[in-house]
């Protein structure tokens, strides 16, 4: 049971607007944070309709399963670098997906352009479980974060924006992540 309420309890506290992602604990500590943040609540993002309509004519890929498990971002703490299941650095620029299921998810910009995957390909065939998309761009000195995703983008608000970018930022320090990271607006 433990296992099931953590990613819960995490994405509630990880959404809290009362401090900044410096200031937030990684764990709930503060039982008055935590009734706050049950009473949060995130919608997945919609994928846009063009995307949705060239995805389908194209057949984009879609990765379930243990394909999908491949692409999970784990953080080495020996060489302070984020990995997938793979074993394989994930360096420079990688597209990101944060899952609903509690996970983040990701790739190199390269190796999804060649293999013709696209953000909504970590999602589902309904389009029903990204909580944030975009880019990042690691260096061995600091992450670069933004939402840049042609197929996902949180609504006009740019609070909403802020608050989905914080979550990824703070699931990445809940790896273990030290390296600092810089919100970044577009493209790299």
């Amino acid at each position: 049971m433990k296992f099931l309420f953590f990613p819960l309890l995490f994405l509630f506290q990880a959404l809290s607007l009362k401090a900044s992602p410096e200031e937030r604990p990684v764990t709930p500590t503060n039982s008055e944070e935590v009734l706050s943040l049950r009473k949060t609540r995130l919608k997945s993002l919609q994928v846009t309709p063009g995307s949705f309509e060239k995805d389908v004519k194209r057949n984009l890929p879609r990765l379930t399963g243990h394909d999908l498990e491949t692409f999970k971002i784990y953080f080495n703490q020996e060489d302070s670098f984020l990995f997938n299941i793979q074993n394989k650095k994930l360096k420079y620029q990688i597209i990101y997906f944060f899952h609903r299921n509690g996970s983040l998810y990701g790739m190199p910009v390269s190796y999804s352009e060649d293999e013709g995957f696209q953000h909504s390909s970590f999602d589902t065939k309904e389009m029903t479980d990204c909580v944030m998309a975009g880019e990042m761009n690691i260096t061995s000195e600091k992450i670069y974060i933004n939402d840049d995703s042609g197929h996902y983008k949180p609504e006009s608000d740019s609070n909403e924006t802020k608050v989905r970018i914080d979550l990824v930022i703070s699931y990445l320090k809940s790896l273990g992540v030290t390296l600092p990271i810089k919100i970044s607006s577009g493209g790299f």
